[in-house]
Parts: C-alpha cells; structure tokens; sequence
C-alpha cells in the first residue's frame, strides 16, 4: 500500500483488506488500535482484515520499516451510476440510453464537476455493449482525461482499463492499447486494485500479440496481485487466461490444473461463469487424457457437472453440444462406440446449424467413431465432408486431411493417404502459427506427432527414405521456427519494428475476423454450392497466408539439404507415435532402421540423484539455480551412465538396440554428427556402448539442432570471458588465471570477473565478440524454459529469452557450467536448453553441458579444452573428453552443439 493515499468505504461496508511487505504491522483508526481479524502470511508480505469503525477518518499502518496513513472518506460516486450499470449487465440498453440522455438533460457541473466525465464514460460503456468500438474508444478518450482533472483517480484507470481493452479485442489496435496503459502506469501506483488489473491487461495483450512467455510472467505478477488484495475476480480471470495460454502451448495437464483452480472463485450464484469454466477443465483433461496424462473419470465429471448447467441454470445449446461432443471423445478413448454414437446423436440434434467449430467438432468425431469401429469408408466420407466445407468456410485445419489419410490408410490406399499427410503437414504449420497469436482453434500440440508419424511409417514402407527422413526433421523443427515467439524476445525489438509487428498482427487478426464472417454460410450450403464458396473464400486464404509468412517467415522453410563430409556419419533419431526411426546417411546413402519404442515403464525407478538434486520429472516449474558444484560436494561423474528418468520418452535400450545395425558403419566413420530430439537418451548417444566402449570415446560426435537460423552480426576479432560471476566457485578462478596465461588479453578482448559480469555488461560484449567462455552456475526452468540461463552477477541471469533476442551471438561458445545444454524431453511442445538457444541465433557451434559437474572437473575440463591444438570443434572435444577420461574424470557430461 502507498504510504499516503485515500480509501472510500459505504457507511455500511466498513471492512478493508490491506498488504504491507513485512511480517508484522499494527493498523490504528484515528489513533485507536485494531485488531484484524484475518491475517494470513503471503510471498512478500502481510495481508490483514479489518473492520473500520463507523466516522474513522484515517487509517495508520506501522511497521519497523515506516508509516503508511490512508485517509476515509464516504464514497464520492453518485448512486444512479449502480443503477446505471445494473440496466446495462441486465441488457436493458434502450432503458439505458433514456437514463443517459435524461442525466444529460440534467446534469450540473456546479454539484460535482466529475459528473460530465462519468456520464462520458457510462456512454462509453453502452456503446460497448452495442458494438460500437470507435465511438467507445472516442468517449473514453474524453473522459478519461476529465476524471484525472478533477481528481477522480480510480474512476480514470477504471475507464482507461475499458479503453485498453476495446482497442485490443474490438479495434485490434494493440499499438494503442499498448499505448493507453504505458500512459496509465505513472497513475496507477496509489489505486491497487487498478494497477493489479493492469498487469492482468498487460498479459492479455501478450498473448493476442503471441508473446506467450511474457503473457505467463506478467500472470505471476497478476495473481501475486491478486493474493495480495484477495481479489477473487482478478484471480479467477488470472487463473482462466493462464489456462488458456498453456493450453496454446500444448501443456493441457497445466492448463487443467489452473482452470481448477479457478473453479474455487466461480461463485455459485453466477451458473454461466461455473459452467464456462467446468466446459474448459473438462476439454483441458480431455486433451491431457489423449496425451496420456490424465484420467478418463478425471475430464468426466466436469463435462457432465458443465452439461447438468447447460441443461438447467444456463441454457446454452451451443456450449451444451460440445460438452456432448467431448463426453463422446472420452467414451473413445475407452472403447465404447455406441455410447458415443448416442452422445453424438444428442449433440447433432440440439445443436444450432451453422456453428463452425461446432461443425468441425461433430464431424472429427464422428469421423473417429467410425475408424474405431473398422468402417474406413464411412469415416472417409465423413473426412471428405469435412475438408470440403473447411475449404468452401476458407479454413485448413489439418484434422480433415488427417482423418481422410487414416481412413486411406485402413482401405490400402496408402499413396492417396501420403498425400493427405502432406496436406496435413502443411496446413499444421499455418495452424501452429495462429495458434501461438492465440487464434488458432486448439493448441500447439493437437496432431503434431500424430501426422508425421504416419507419414514416415508409409514412406519407409514404400521404400521411400529420402522423403521419409525429411518428413521426421521437418516435423522435429516444426516448432521450433518459433522459440523466438514463445519466448517473448519481441520485447527487444526496436520501437518501429514493434509498431510494424503490431500492425501484421492486426491485419491478420481483422482478416481472420473477416474471413470467420463471411463463412458461417459454409456449414449450410447445399454440397453443390461449396466450390463456389471456395474460390470466393481463396483470395482471403493467399493474404492470410501472405500475412503468416511475413510474422513467420521461416514458417515453410524446409529443413536444408545434409551433405555428410568424407568420413562422417550423419544419425537421425525419431521417436514418432509409438515407434522408434533411425536414420543413417554417409558415403553409401541413407538407411533406415525402426522398432517399437518401449516406453520407460512409470514404476521404473528415476536415475539414481544425489540427495541435493531430484529427478527431473518431480522438480518444480521455478527450481533453484542448478549450480556448478563446488568441489565439497558429491561429484555427477559418480551417478551412473545410462539409467534415465521416467519421463523420456523411449527406454535408452531401445536406442541402443536399433544402433546394432548400424555398428560397423559407425565403427567406419571418422565422425558422427547426430540429429536427436533435446532431452531424453537420443541426446546423450555419446554415452551408449558399441563393442564395449563408450561412442563418444571412439570419435568426434556433434549433436545437430537442425533449426533455422538467425542471421548473426560476427566480429573477426575479440573474445569475450565471464567467470565465476557469484564469486564462489574456485575452480572458475584458477580457470580465469590459466586462461589469461594460455590466452594472452588483447584489445579486443573483454573479461568480466566476480562482480563484475553483470547482465548489463555481458549483453553490452555479446554481439562483439567472435568467442564466448563462460564458467559459473547456470539456472534450470523446466516448465518456463526459456527462463534458464547464466547465473551472472548481482543474483541477474543471461535467459535464453535474451539469447534468442540478441543482434548477434559469437561464433564459438563454451559454456562451462552445469546443465547448460539441458532440455526437458518434448512430448508435444519444443524446448530447447541454452546452448541450442545459441546455435539458433547465430553461434557456429557450441560445447555445453548436459548435468551438474563439479567444479575441479569443470576446470579441469577447460584446460583440456583450451589446450588442445587444431581448429576443429568436434576434434578438441574428442581429445579434451579423451584426456579426461584416462585421469579417471567423468567426461560424458560435455557435448557439441552445432547447426
């Protein structure tokens, strides 16, 4: 709370929630001592209750640290303003517009100069509710000035928080809405309950401009808000929009997890409200329980508690209908055809005609039912059906093509099917990307794998690797053309590239807006009329796709030719569906080898871990910094090889059994540069044993990120050296002073010791330096991602987020720390760790880490490194792991990273 301010409270509402940051305070009334009769201990602070005797004038909070006074006053709002916005929530606008006008007629400065702003704003609100944006926007723009002249604080962020938001989701101006709260910002610090609502206006813009990272941050400051004041609405529509955000990201067991928790806030006397967020957890934990983490009765139960609503308090046939639908979706997954069948039945004859994504729904369902049940053409009629109103409706979602290739498939029409699974490929790169502008109509993950799975299997089937092992890399790097979205780098961009950001994103939202009106008559149309309504339709399609490519522009471009060098191997490992590919191109061609991939089974034992350090499936979303271990503590060298945690996706010995094969090609190869997804055993290939040795002891290995690539600034010259930024680590300050006598400081060069190595200066040498040597502790985030990064000095972090962001990284990067090419597994979203972060934004390669190593090995790692002779990466790599591995070191932690 500020430490001066003023505090209305109703004659017969006299009850005030307060928040101070610090753990003990005592609230005085006109010098009378208060005893709260609420307290509770929060992040940061104190959140007390008190009741406020009736003719207070003031309010004292003391505490060691100050004084905070607020003074009481009786409400200055007239009571015809809830009379007002009570005619407005009941719909009575007409009733409400002679109000107004009567007001008008009425209205005297000379009472309360502040009436003519509200009765500006309430105009403004009426003109919401009619769709009127511009005239919202016009009488906001007036009134919001004239209730800060007259000191109506609250009221003018109240307006301009209204004003924001139909800039945003009715104007789609988000240059302006942006523009109105930095503008609101300076005003907002005295009114809690509008700056916290604020921030909440803030995440809401992130994710219509697909910031989604950014989005989920400032949704940490919001519901912190939120607690903080016990604002029950704010953290309901906190918890809400973070359930959305995740599930565009495609983790559905968190979004449901968060929709949850906002069930709590959903008052019991608002029944549309309950059931709007039942309908969500239902759909969360059905796409968790399709992604195999969740149960069946889990999703059940809200989808039948939100159609017990739909069915009474809250006649909504629509809503009602897709409740339906994904009942019939659970029985699916369970097996029972007919139950579904009859749920579909019910939802098809209540629902209203012409609801696309009502129509979309009801088709793939349908479509499903009829697969399960072994009637291949009935299910591709009804996929056919389905893809000719999307086209004639402008859409391309891919479930049409998809669901047509499975019925092909099932009917032996395997080359038909291979071109549906192109079409469906293609059409899920377009729908990716208006899912990650929070557009799209379900998330980043829906059909991902699913699609190129079946497509790689019916190419090696047809003998048709070369397609076959594109196909798998372009559906590894599907996502990844979009880690600098997901991670929020756009807040760097320079003001005008944000502003020409800003209005793509407008454009394409306005024709989305457009094109999704012009195609309700789609879903009605006799089928003889569909491809007329389709050629009107493809004009919008060409300047929708226009529009992707210029916010995305490497949203089609193809994963690049690989031409393997004299005596390199190149191995390509794809977990896709339930099956395990790999890919082997070198002098003779390309092979191809694949089995079942059996699964780590759930009950199997996590990877042995060192007390202070859990599994990486039971660690947190915001875990403590993975240090680079002082030599005192138990060493990672000592944790065994191969064991993995439950969380990869395949068992390591599956890998190793599809690598037999392979082994006297690979025992021929001077080198092997190998494609794998970040995390799980394919990433640590170097570790598995062929004729009883470790790979990475018996040649140059190079894992390849495969990704498109920023186009980096490089310098010819200078290097730049952080060490032992916290100032603990003493291994890192030897390895400083070897370095310095190896490598002599020229006046290119930039050292950043101890204290020293701030954010601020590291990112000022960054773009500069041709070499980065980095040596310290390192920061994991398993959930947010691309949170983690270099721990650096003054408890700051160099995040992949400003990796992602940066002008220009150096070509060779050594990262000296602990899990600093560490990934989650990625079942349906990318992740990547920090090192793949610098291959992506430029660097030529990179050596990294893939665990927690202690310190003396850390430095004993650089020495070996740094002395090594020749040019070549992967080479000093091998020789430097090689060294220590005949000292008795465990040097299976250090990987290559190149593009």
């Amino acid at each position: 709370m500020p430490s001066e301010g003023v505090c209305e409270l109703e004659p017969d509402a006299r009850e005030l929630t307060l928040f101070v940051p610090i753990r003990e305070a005592e609230v005085r009334a006109d010098g009378a001592a208060l005893e709260p009769h609420a307290s509770v201990e929060l992040e940061g602070g104190l959140r007390l209750r008190v009741r406020v005797p009736a003719g207070s004038e003031a309010l004292e909070i003391r505490t060691t640290g100050g004084l905070g006074r607020l003074a009481l006053s009786t409400p200055r709002v007239p009571p015809r303003l809830g009379e007002l916005h009570a005619l407005r929530r009941s719909g009575a606008l007409d009733a409400l517009a002679a109000a107004l006008d009567e007001w008008e007629a009425t209205l005297d400065p000379s009472a309360d100069p502040c009436d003519g702003a509200r009765l500006l704003g309430m105009r403004a609100r009426l003109a919401f509710s009619r769709n009127e944006p511009a005239d919202v926007d016009t009488l906001y723009g007036a009134s919001i000035p004239a209730l800060l002249a007259c000191g109506r604080l609250s009221e003018a962020i109240d307006d301009g928080l209204a004003r924001a938001f139909n800039r945003s989701e009715r104007l789609r101006d988000f240059a302006g809405a942006r523009a109105v709260l930095d503008e609101l910002e300076p005003h907002a610090g005295p009114y809690a309950w509008g700056a916290a609502w604020l921030v909440y206006q803030r995440a809401l813009l992130s994710m219509r401009l697909g910031e989604l990272g950014a989005a989920l941050r400032q949704l940490d400051e919001a519901e912190a808000r939120a607690l903080r004041l016990d604002l029950a609405d704010l953290r309901s529509s906190a918890l809400q929009l973070r359930s959305w955000v995740l599930s565009l990201l495609g983790r559905h067991d968190h979004a449901a997890s968060s929709a949850d928790e906002a069930l709590a806030y959903a008052p019991s006397d608002a029944p549309c409200d309950r059931a709007t967020v039942l309908t969500n957890l239902g759909w969360q934990r059905v796409l968790a329980l399709e992604a195999g983490r969740a149960h069946a009765d889990d999703a059940r139960a809200p989808l039948v508690a939100a159609l017990a609503l739909f069915d009474g308090d809250c006649p909504d046939p629509v809503k009602r209908a897709h409740a339906l639908i994904n009942l019939a979706r659970l029985e699916i997954s369970q097996g029972a055809l007919q139950s579904a069948e009859a749920l579909l039945r019910r939802a098809s004859d209540d629902a209203p005609a012409g609801d696309g994504a009502l129509e979309v729904a009801l088709l793939d369902v349908r479509g499903r039912v009829h697969l399960d049940a072994g009637d291949a053409a009935s299910a591709l009629r009804v996929y056919e059906t389905l893809s000719a109103r999307l086209r004639a409706a402008g859409e391309r979602l891919p479930i049409g093509a998809l669901g047509r290739a499975k019925a092909l498939l099932a009917l032996g029409r395997t080359d038909e099917a291979i071109e549906a699974l192109r079409e469906s490929e293609d059409e899920l790169d377009l729908q990716l990307a208006t899912v990650s502008l929070g557009m799209g109509r379900d998330s980043l993950s829906l059909g991902r794998e699913e699609s190129a799975a079946l497509l790689v299997r019916a190419l090696v089937a047809q003998g048709r690797v070369d397609e076959a092992f594109l196909a798998a890399r372009r559906a590894r790097a599907r996502l990844l053309w979009s880690l600098p979205h997901v991670a929020s780098t756009f807040a760097e961009l320079s003001p005008a590239e944000r502003r020409a950001r800003e209005r793509l994103i407008a454009s394409y939202t306005e024709l989305r807006h457009e094109m999704d009106a012009a195609a309700k008559d789609a879903w009605t149309r006799p089928e003889d009329e569909l491809a007329a309504a389709e050629e009107l339709h493809r004009a919008h399609r060409r300047r929708l796709e226009a529009l992707l490519e210029a916010l995305f522009p490497a949203i089609r471009q193809p994963p690049a030719p690989l031409e393997p060098r004299p005596g390199e191997l190149v191995l390509g490992v794809f977990p896709l569906g339930d099956e395990l590919y790999l890919f082997a191109l070198g002098a003779d061609g390309l092979q191809v080898e694949h089995q079942p991939a059996h699964p780590q089974p759930a009950h199997q034992p996590a990877r042995q871990q060192p007390a202070h350090q859990q599994p990486a499936h039971q660690q947190p979303a915001h875990q403590q910094p993975a240090h680079r271990q002082p030599t005192h503590q138990q060493p990672t060298h000592q944790q065994p090889a191969h064991q993995q945690p439950a969380e990869h996706q395949f068992a390591a010995a599956s890998l190793e059994a599809l690598l037999g094969p392979f082994a006297d090609t690979i025992a021929a190869a001077d080198r092997l540069s190998v494609i794998a997804p970040s995390g799980g055993p394919a990433a640590q290939l170097h570790r598995v044993a062929l004729g009883g040795r470790p790979l990475g002891l018996t040649k140059p290995i190079a894992y390849v990120v495969d990704l498109p690539r920023a186009t980096s600034r490089r310098r010819e010259e200078g290097r730049l050296f952080v060490l032992d930024p916290r100032g603990d680590l003493g291994g890192a300050r030897e390895e400083a002073r070897w370095l310095r006598e190896r490598a002599p400081t020229t006046a290119r060069d930039t050292w950043l010791l101890g204290h020293g190595a701030t954010r601020e200066a590291v990112l000022a040498a960054l773009g500069d330096a041709r070499l980065l040597h980095y040596a310290g502790h390192a920061v994991y985030e398993g959930e947010a991602w691309w949170e983690s990064g270099l721990s650096l000095a003054g408890r700051s972090t160099l995040t992949i987020s400003d990796v992602l962001a940066a002008r220009a990284v150096p070509a060779e990067v050594i990262l000296v720390g602990c899990g600093t090419a560490r990934a989650r597994p990625a079942r349906h979203v990318a992740t990547v760790g920090l090192a793949q972060a610098f291959v992506v934004a430029g660097a030529d390669h990179v050596v990294a880490t893939l665990e927690r190593i202690e310190d003396r090995l850390a430095a004993a790692f650089s020495r070996a490194y740094h002395g090594g002779e020749g040019n070549d990466p992967a080479g000093r790599l091998f020789r430097a792991v090689v060294d220590l591995d005949e000292r008795g070191l465990d040097w299976s932690a250090f990987v290559l990273l190149v593009p």
